[in-house]
């Protein structure tokens, strides 16, 4: 994990996410923020207070279908577990820190992970989120 602050004056050539290459560019979140994910590189994001970049877990790589779907779902369910999400929100979202959406993008990042060790579009429940989060190694 890395993060880098945010340059005070922000280029659309020359951004953090300049020179990378995007496979699937989502904006999740309102206001100028972006969320790159990188397939097996991990993922990116960008906030006001700077830029966070996530390795991808290492797993067995069973079916990649759903993958960037299941990183989604996950980065919502834990930016929801936040209180950062829903329109009485949104003050909080714009502010989020770099903590905060590392935390989202390392639990986004173990969902997906979790998802491309099955056959098919088969995200985990709770439950086996747990248990892989509880895993030795």
């Amino acid at each position: 994990m890395s993060q880098t602050p945010a340059a005070s004056s922000p280029s659309t050539s020359t951004g953090p996410l300049a020179g990378v290459k995007v496979l699937d560019l989502s904006i999740a979140l309102t206001g100028p923020y972006a969320v790159a994910l990188l397939a097996d590189q991990g993922a990116e994001a960008v906030c006001a207070g700077g830029e966070v970049r996530v390795s991808a877990r290492p797993v067995q790589v069973v079916d990649t279908v759903g993958a960037g779907d299941a990183f989604m779902v996950g980065l919502i369910d834990a930016l929801w577990g936040q209180g950062l999400l829903g329109a009485g929100q949104r003050a909080s979202l714009t502010g989020i820190g770099l903590d905060a959406l590392t935390e989202a993008l390392e639990a986004a990042s173990g969902v997906s992970a979790l998802t491309v060790t099955r056959a098919g579009a088969d995200l985990p429940d709770r439950e086996a989120l747990h248990a892989a989060a509880h895993q030795p190694g």
